[in-house]
């Protein structure tokens, strides 16, 4: 799977469980779509920072990994 794949489908899973979980335990409406971006942007900078931070540690160690 490429990275960039990757990432979108860690983001999307990631930002639906989240919406899932405002819907379920908060009380009133469901998130408006300005709140929804900002669940979407929150979780692309926690995937994205996560895999900066997964791949300066195996860099770190000596691992090497090919680009296929």
């Amino acid at each position: 799977m490429k990275p960039s794949v990757g990432v979108l489908v860690a983001t999307l899973v990631l930002s639906a469980l989240i919406w899932a979980l405002f819907y379920a335990f908060m009380p009133g409406p469901v998130l408006t779509p300005a709140e929804t971006l900002v669940v979407v942007g929150v979780c692309l900078g926690v995937v994205s920072a996560s895999r900066w931070a997964w791949s300066s540690l195996r860099r770190a160690r000596g691992d090497r990994v090919q680009n296929r």
